[in-house]
């Protein structure tokens, strides 16, 4: 989806800032936090993930890291800089994700998010900063925070029709592009048709799998708890590694 590319994240990024607030540590979440959008004040379940780092991964990372600057940064010569950045910008990535487990381990994504010097591109200004973890993670909820628009619209819509008196079932089951799989889902369990949610779950996995920010996204429109991948995708352990092929398919850059 077009909300998963860092750079309509930057075209949009003003708007959030400016209609949201967010009560949370870029270092690390309390155990619960607040979002506040408009008037509505969601709780935010802070998600523990142990991600254990061995050189392994850390190395698997940097290179994805280097791939995606070279790619990024077209006019970088490698000048005034030496391989070590890529594993200091790793564990880097690392440390952001485990002092906030919300924020996906994403090498390009956190590439990407960083401001660009078209002139004098430098890895180690870019990559190791505090600053560094800050431009990552007011991406992430950017990008959060544009799914959960998405969501409520698709959500909004379709209860809509059915207050209308279009059947819940007719309006769930049509193949419009315009509701998806986890859309589905949400508008079945807010209605508290289990049965029938249980339907759109296989597709709504799928969508999480695509972009594991969804999780987050839903809040305010269905409890935690009522996730459907939350057993099925997200065990108590996982590695870097793991983590990393799934996050291949989060954000298609250029």
């Amino acid at each position: 989806m077009d909300h998963c590319r860092p750079e309509c994240i930057r075209e949009k990024k003003s708007g959030f800032r400016n209609s949201l607030s967010f009560p949370i540590s870029l270092h690390g979440l309390t155990a619960c936090g607040t979002i506040r959008w408009n008037e509505l004040t969601i709780l935010y379940i802070r998600f523990e993930v142990i991600v254990l780092a061995t050189q392994c991964e850390i190395d698997v990372l940097s290179a994805r890291l280097e791939s995606a600057y070279r790619r990024l940064r077209p006019s970088w010569d490698g000048h005034c800089s030496s391989s070590r950045v890529w594993d200091v910008a790793a564990m880097k990535l690392v440390d952001i994700h485990h002092h906030d487990p919300s924020v996906p381990i994403d090498p390009e994504l956190f590439v990407a998010s960083q401001p660009k010097n078209a002139r004098f591109p430098e890895p180690w200004r870019e990559l190791t900063r505090d600053a560094s973890a800050v431009f990552y993670v007011d991406c992430v909820l950017a990008i959060t925070i544009a799914l959960h628009h998405e969501l409520a619209a698709e959500v909004r819509k379709a209860e809509e029709r059915i207050r209308s008196g279009q059947a819940l079932s007719k309006v769930l089951i049509s193949r419009s592009r315009r509701l998806s799989p986890l859309g589905k889902y949400i508008v079945a369990k807010r209605a508290g048709r289990d049965v029938l949610s249980r339907r759109f779950v296989p597709g709504a996995i799928k969508q999480h799998l695509a972009c594991p920010l969804y999780r987050p996204a839903t809040l305010g429109l269905i409890s935690p708890a009522s996730y459907p991948a939350l057993k099925d995708c997200d065990p108590p352990k996982t590695s870097i590694s793991q983590q990393s092929e799934r996050s291949r398919s989060l954000f298609h850059l250029n």
